[in-house]
């Protein structure tokens, strides 16, 4: 079996906590926000984009992340755990002033069109994939757009892997229930789904 190397890998995250990014310096494993940045932390950039890094595509935006509401400066921050980081928070250009706040992006809300590129990039990374891992998501039918974007890009030669949290007992039920609502979503697709069902992700 080839295995391929950790770079031939892009990771879309639909999650606003800063967890992952958090073992980048653990582990020294890298990631690329594929932002351009207006701003990023000293203490951030020493990490930052290093060593080959895995594209690391937030479509919701994350909490490292911040823009100031008067000129929409983007600003990158050492990732935090702590609700009072963005107090006082002042953009970074000279004679602005205006606040910082964390560049979190609901479906249509205010910022949306500040990251439409990002999800433009996500479809080339999905149409390239031959191999797509979905880790704790189910697609929910809320979810509109995140549908449509991987409708709209996955080839029908993709191989598609479900990872998810299930008691023992439910076991069968659960990986009869993950197939159809896949195949209902993505009829075109020739590989079958693979499904894992774990006791915690």
């Amino acid at each position: 079996m080839k295995i391929k190397p950790p770079q031939t890998t892009s990771v879309i995250s639909l999650n606003f906590d800063c967890m992952l990014q958090g073992k980048e310096f653990i582990n020294k494993v890298y990631f690329d926000y594929l932002i351009d940045f207006d701003w990023i932390d000293p203490h951030r950039a020493q990490f930052y984009r290093c060593s080959n890094p895995i594209p690391l595509i937030k479509l919701n935006g994350s909490l490292d992340q911040g823009i100031c509401e008067n000129c929409g400066r983007l600003h990158l921050y050492y990732p935090f755990r702590y609700r009072t980081f963005y107090k006082n928070k002042a953009c970074t250009k000279q004679q602005c002033g205006g606040r910082v706040t964390p560049f979190i992006v609901i479906p249509h809300g205010k910022y949306g069109e500040k990251i439409n590129s990002l999800w433009n990039v996500a479809k080339n990374h999905l149409k390239e994939a031959d191999k797509v891992t979905v880790i704790g998501y189910s697609f929910p039918e809320y979810d509109k757009d995140v549908i449509k974007l991987f409708q709209d890009s996955l080839n029908t030669n993709v191989r598609i892997e479900v990872v998810d949290k299930c008691r023992d007992n439910q076991k069968k039920e659960q990986t009869e229930y993950f197939r159809k609502r896949y195949r209902g979503l993505f009829p075109d697709i020739k590989q079958s789904i693979e499904n894992h069902n774990t006791g915690r992700i």
